[in-house]
């Protein structure tokens, strides 16, 4: 219709026609009759309109006709005069919106940045969130991939037991299915003992008094029943939860200061190394002073490293970190940590937000290894000043690599001698020293 009744405007439309929202007046969210009547007709407005004006049709028309010069006019005579009203822009056209919406932006690309792309070829096997990648386990990953099956089969059965029965029963309670998802997995459990619990026997007084009293009553010969382990673990190995007997690590240590002849040093020489426990430096972190991302987190733990190599006036510092293989001497303890709830998180960018349980995230073994590969491959595009001249040495599961700046890139090369599928770094870094440690070498600092 545009075609035949405007050709002018249609053929502006068809080449490059666009709409410009004027800036005092909206009309985005009214009438288009109202919106000509507020903007173009807003100064031709007359009080009572032309209604009872004149019944002749010649003036009716030149009053039509003339409206825009005529409004134009007055609009003039009232800026002369100084009485016409002040014209503010739109509220939305103010700076202080314009900064409000420009951050809302940049808060969405950096929600969708931070997240991960599921149909990336890179993107893990497993079922993770993609917003805090979190990974699900079997059994919230089996809920989640049959939910519409299992629904399915729900509605089903209730089509068969409540409404084509024989004695159809639409008001009785419907049981939750109660799926696992991943808002489930960050829930702690807890257990009672009145509720069942296992609770283990001490070896105190109690239990040997009462030992004696059924002997007593039934007959029982004491020399045979002890000639049996009275506990289901060893006192020697296992506690009464199972978990490895621990040792004071320490006490290494002063045997191997007793053997050397002068464990002392008294000044530090300027061309030292010196070797760091990486785990023991992330549990040292506090809440309050990790950063946002794991990007951010992987620049702090570096300066951190190169700042203890400085003051140590070291030319080459190893950071070295523990392994954590699927079968290890330590299931039974990080078993009885999971009692307390913990779960697994994929590191799939350098945006992703840090989780706010620190604690809880180190202490899965799992989310250490992924944390340490973030770091060997977050540390390749650090700028050469980050390192200071210092060479850095970084171990991940059994391999090492080191890191050294070359121009103005730095050059991570893979170290075979230095390869240790030791799983405790305490042993690695005594490893790292025997290696590395001469009397044509550097001293080594631990």
């Amino acid at each position: 219709m545009c075609r035949w009744f405007f050709p002018g405007a249609s053929t502006e439309m068809d080449l490059q026609w666009t709409v410009q929202r004027q800036q005092k007046y909206g009309f985005s969210s009214i009438a288009c009759d109202q919106t000509i009547e507020q903007t173009c007709n807003r100064d031709s407005k007359t009080k009572g309109g032309i209604v009872g004006l004149t019944q002749n049709r010649g003036a009716i028309n030149r009053w039509i006709l003339a409206q825009a010069d005529r409004s134009a006019i007055t609009r003039k005579c009232q800026l002369m005069a100084g009485v016409a009203e002040e014209q503010r822009k739109r509220k939305d056209l103010d700076k202080t919106n314009w900064d409000k919406h420009e951050q809302a932006v940049k808060q969405i690309m950096e929600t969708v940045t931070s997240m991960s792309n599921p149909f990336s070829p890179e993107s893990p096997t497993e079922l993770v969130n993609i917003c805090s990648g979190v990974v699900a386990d079997e059994e919230t990953t089996k809920d989640l991939q049959n939910a519409y099956v299992k629904g399915d089969e729900r509605l089903e059965q209730y089509f068969e037991t409540r409404l084509l029965c024989e004695e159809p029963d639409i008001f009785s309670k419907i049981e939750k299915m109660k799926l696992k998802s991943f808002s489930t997995m960050a829930k702690s459990t807890t257990t009672r003992t009145s509720s069942g619990s296992v609770v283990t026997v001490k070896n105190d007084c109690r239990f040997w008094a009462r030992l004696l009293v059924i002997a007593r009553n039934r007959d029982i010969n004491l020399e045979h029943v002890f000639t049996y382990s009275l506990r289901p673990y060893p006192r020697a190995l296992a506690t009464d939860s199972g978990c490895l007997v621990k040792t004071v690590k320490s006490k290494l240590l002063h045997v191997l200061e007793q053997e050397a002849e002068m464990p002392l040093i008294e000044q530090i020489p300027s061309n030292s190394a010196t070797i760091v426990d990486g785990m023991a430096l992330l549990q040292m972190l506090k809440a309050r002073n990790i950063p946002e991302t794991f990007g951010q987190l992987a620049d702090v733990i570096l300066k951190n490293v190169i700042d203890i190599a400085v003051y140590n006036k070291s030319q080459r510092v190893d950071f070295v970190t523990d392994r954590y293989p699927t079968v290890n001497t330590k299931n039974a303890e990080r078993l009885h940590r999971a009692a307390s709830g913990i779960y697994a998180v994929s590191i799939l960018s350098d945006q992703q937000k840090v989780p706010k349980q620190w604690k809880k995230f180190m202490s899965v073994g799992s989310n250490k290894e992924r944390l340490v590969e973030f770091l060997v491959q977050q540390w390749r595009n650090v700028r050469c000043s980050a390192l200071q001249s210092t060479q850095l040495f970084v171990t991940n599961k059994e391999k090492c690599y080191h890191y050294y700046p070359n121009a103005d890139a730095v050059t991570v090369e893979e170290v075979p001698e230095l390869e240790c599928d030791h799983e405790e770094a305490d042993t690695k870094m005594f490893v790292q020293w025997s290696m590395h440690s001469t009397p044509q070498q550097h001293p080594m600092l631990l």
